[in-house]
């Protein structure tokens, strides 16, 4: 018979639940975009560490250099 193989609609709070079991509150696209953010802060931060330390370095060996200068002078 021509009814026997109904299935019930798919509907858009039946999506709306199937993709909150999957993902979560957030979309696998906004997962991605916090990744990518995260990823770029981490690089930002690492570099803002590097340059910081190799310019106490810097600072320290012109010090250390000025002052042997002014002690030559005198």
């Amino acid at each position: 018979m021509k009814g026997d193989d109904f299935q019930k609609r798919k509907t858009k709070k039946d999506k709306a639940k199937r993709n909150f079991e999957l993902y979560g509150k957030f979309t696998p696209k906004h997962i991605r975009q916090q990744e990518e953010l995260q990823r770029v802060h981490a690089e930002r931060v690492d570099n803002s560490i590097n340059s910081t330390s190799t310019t106490t370095t810097n600072n320290h060996t012109e010090n250390t250099s000025s002052k042997k200068k002014k002690k030559d002078k005198k």
